[in-house]
């Protein structure tokens, strides 16, 4: 049902919308999730807007305290969901990791091939190319945000929050102590997954079917 259906009964039914999940997770088995990071902040709105103090509270008391109000209603939180384009690049750059081959045609009198889907770190395959696909995309939506007035998250912030990475790394050793400089410079997406992977150990296994939601989902949205 609709938003206008749900006020013909009670004026005060909310409807909260989230930009992101809590948690990233997957699912190992029927009663089982591997929990691999709880996000530090998830953006929401509220509607009605009258509504999203006592909402703060509802999801502080069940969550903890992680989620950041962003103005601008549903539209709003529509752009700042960053996985669409994020898996869109992901899939472009690591197609041949989803659609593992089948088994070849038998040769001659040799034994049929043990085919071995072999799986794949998705942090670690955004590789600097990726990564620049990622940032591109991302600048596309960040300005269609400006032209609608509409503040949201950049793909840094994302990653920061989600996986606990830094947003900056220092410039350089300084030459006289050998120490990390005070000089700050921005983190590329490439780097911070190879963080993600190689120092927060908070990276997330890549799809194996062509079929997943990454392409069925994602790509059209």
């Amino acid at each position: 049902g609709s938003s206008a259906t749900l006020s013909a009964f009670d004026d005060n039914i909310r409807i909260t919308c989230w930009g992101t999940t809590v948690i990233t997770a997957r699912k190992t088995s029927g009663t089982s999730v591997n929990v691999l990071t709880v996000r530090k902040a998830v953006d929401y709105c509220t509607v009605p807007i009258e509504l999203e103090e006592d909402t703060n509270d509802v999801l502080q008391t069940l969550f903890g305290p992680r989620f950041k109000y962003r103005d601008g209603g549903l539209l709003a939180i529509s752009l700042s969901n960053l996985n669409p384009q994020n898996h869109l690049a992901i899939v472009l750059g690591n197609m041949s990791r989803m659609d593992p081959p089948p088994p070849p045609p038998p040769l001659n009198d040799m034994p049929v091939a043990d085919v071995i889907v072999e799986p794949w770190y998705q942090g670690k395959c955004i590789t600097p190319k990726v990564g620049r696909l990622m940032e591109a995309l991302d600048l596309e939506r960040i300005n269609i945000a400006k032209e609608l007035n509409i503040d949201v998250r950049t793909i840094y912030e994302h990653f920061s929050w989600s996986f606990h990475v830094p947003l900056e790394t220092p410039l350089g050793k300084d030459e006289k102590s050998g120490q990390d400089g005070e000089t700050m410079r921005p983190l590329s997406v490439s780097e911070m997954n190879q963080q993600m992977h190689y120092y927060k150990k908070n990276d997330v296994l890549g799809p194996t079917d062509p079929e997943s939601r990454y392409v069925i989902e994602d790509v059209p949205y």
